[in-house]
């Protein structure tokens, strides 16, 4: 409440005619509140998402991103040898856990496609379940190769 607070008399007290009053950076993500829009056309990770988590502080973002990393890549590898093992349950199961991992720290195309690949009735359309995973191992490349191109944390 008082960060709220605050942010607010900041902007009443601002001078919207003035180069400071019309950044609309200057007011910063509440911690704990969800932006509800998708990435920058192409990116990976909604920003806003990740910094109403750790704010703006870049290692620490750097930090986040890094942990998401070296914890989706296993669920993906067995997301993949669920659909491979043609394992219905396991894909569901999977696919679930892999969509909250990305939809909590903004990784809004992966999650897309994990719900789907969720919601699929795999036992009908393995084809597409495989289409699905191939098109979530390239999200999930691009979304590293945007970790890696922040630097180390």
């Amino acid at each position: 409440r008082e960060r709220l607070a605050e942010m607010v008399d900041r902007w009443l007290s601002r001078d919207p005619d003035s180069k400071e009053g019309r950044q609309s950076d200057q007011l910063t993500p509440l911690a704990g509140v969800p932006s509800t829009q998708s990435p920058e056309p192409g990116q990976p990770f909604n920003m806003g998402q990740l910094e109403s988590i750790v704010g703006r502080d870049l290692s620490l973002k750097r930090r986040y991103l890094e942990l998401f990393e070296v914890t989706a890549r296993p669920l993906l590898s067995r997301l993949g040898d669920a659909i491979a093992t043609r394992a219905a349950n396991a894909v569901r199961r999977a696919a679930h856990e892999l969509k909250g991992s990305c939809g909590s720290i903004g990784a809004v195309p992966m999650a897309e496609l994990s719900g789907r690949l969720e919601r699929l009735d795999v036992e009908e359309s393995w084809p597409e379940a495989e289409r699905l995973y191939e098109d979530l191992e390239a999200a999930f490349e691009r979304a590293t190769a945007f970790v890696r191109a922040l630097g180390p944390a």
